[in-house]
């Protein structure tokens, strides 16, 4: 890995409330950091806060919602023009935070593993409370694992130290990669929008034979939803996840294997009792052979018009492979 500085990107929408508690650590310290912020268009006073704390050693505005994927890929271009060569790349979410040592220390277990191509910390609530942070991809064993037993599938696939263990996708609200692995993949997918661009991310990172792994050494407190706390598409928002990954699904398993997957989750959906619910109906109807595409354009036909304004014509579109 290289000897520049540790780039951080975070990008915000309406993320006043929480960007100062998330970026002032590191432009408290004197190691070596380098952040870049890419502002989607934020509705509040989040630039502003931006500039006037001098939180990013650059902000980038977009005149409209370009997406998470793109807004990701527009700061690794603007560390390329500005031949910053990282030694690291942090993925860090405006709403969650972490202590630069502790930042530092999850760099170093990048640095000090070969073929790790991305590490994260275990994931806080705000209440303290562990969120669920390493996860499977979703198969037909998995799914039917799930529906006749309980008890939880094993994520952790391979332990590599006490702390350290590979799994197949992390969520990715702090995802500290290795600069060439980034490199390999092209970027971020842009397809998505926003939500499943982790589940992606990191299937192609294993895909192109780079490992992905969760340090339960270190834990940050991450806040979730922050920028949908007051938007109208906060009850929308749990479609949109469903239906992205779905369409992540269609991109791996075949026909009739994500049709088996999608059915098997509706019947532990109800096994627990959630029937009459959207998620058992988007799951339904994929099963029945639907396409996410196709779903998606009738679950926002049915929504305010206000929302619908707020997705970009290339979310129903067909898949972009980069």
């Amino acid at each position: 890995m290289a000897d520049g500085p540790v780039a951080v990107i975070t990008v915000t929408l309406n993320s006043a409330a929480t960007v100062a508690r998330c970026l002032s650590p590191f432009r408290e310290n004197a190691e070596p950091f380098y952040t870049v912020v890419v502002d989607n268009r934020s509705r509040d006073d989040t630039v502003q806060a931006l500039q006037r704390l001098g939180l990013a050693d650059a902000v980038i505005g977009n005149e409209h919602n370009r997406g998470y994927g793109a807004a990701v890929n527009q700061a690794l271009a603007h560390l390329r023009d500005e031949d910053i060569g990282p030694s690291a790349v942090v993925l860090l979410d405006p709403d969650c935070f972490i202590a630069p040592g502790d930042l530092l220390k999850l760099t170093a277990v990048l640095r000090d593993t070969p073929r790790l191509g991305a590490v994260s910390p275990v994931l806080l609530s705000a209440d303290g409370v562990e969120q669920v942070t390493a996860h499977q991809f979703r198969t037909v064993r998995s799914e039917t694992r799930r529906v006749f037993n309980e008890t939880p599938v094993d994520v952790l696939t391979r332990q590599l130290s006490p702390h350290l263990h590979l799994t197949g996708w992390v969520v990715g609200a702090c995802l500290v990669l290795r600069p060439q692995a980034i490199e390999t993949i092209g970027g971020i997918c842009e397809r998505y929008f926003v939500y499943v661009e982790d589940i992606d991310t990191c299937h192609r990172l294993r895909k192109a034979g780079w490992g992905v792994a969760i340090d339960t050494s270190v834990s940050v407190t991450h806040i979730g939803g922050h920028s949908l706390s007051s938007s109208q598409i906060v009850d929308f928002a749990p479609i949109l996840k469903l239906i992205n990954e779905l369409d992540f699904y269609e991109s791996v398993h075949s026909r009739s294997e994500r049709a088996v997957i999608a059915l098997l989750r509706v019947a532990r959906q109800l096994r627990k009792g959630e029937v009459l619910c959207s998620k058992a109906l988007i799951l339904l109807l994929a099963g029945l052979g639907l396409t996410a595409r196709r779903i998606g354009r009738v679950f926002l036909h049915r929504q305010d018009l206000s929302v619908r304004a707020m997705f970009p014509a290339c979310w129903l579109t067909a898949r972009r492979h980069q």
